[in-house]
């Protein structure tokens, strides 16, 4: 459920072909889960992305928010989209 929701956000909801390029290449490295490489677009994401880093033996849990604005009254920010990370455990 979480990998549609990254590949939504890295899409932005205009997806191009470098980008889906970028997309079907990370996808077809050994060990991907091949539910990956279809996401049901049309189920609703979470509110948040979960996320674990792993070097040995440390481990760290991580979930992250995406902040995007809508229609805005300014250029500047029209496609703006910030995303904050913040510590799980």
């Amino acid at each position: 459920m979480t990998i549609v929701r990254a590949r939504r956000e890295a899409v932005g909801g205009v997806p191009d072909a470098e980008l889906e390029a970028l997309i079907n290449e990370c996808l077809a490295y050994t060990g991907v889960p091949r539910h990956w490489r279809a996401p049901d677009f049309d189920a609703p994401a979470p509110p948040v992305l979960e996320m674990m880093l792993v070097k040995g033996e440390m481990r760290q849990s991580w979930f992250t928010a995406v902040t995007s604005f809508g229609t805005p009254a300014d250029v500047t920010v029209q496609e703006l989209r910030i995303e904050t990370f913040f510590p799980a455990d």
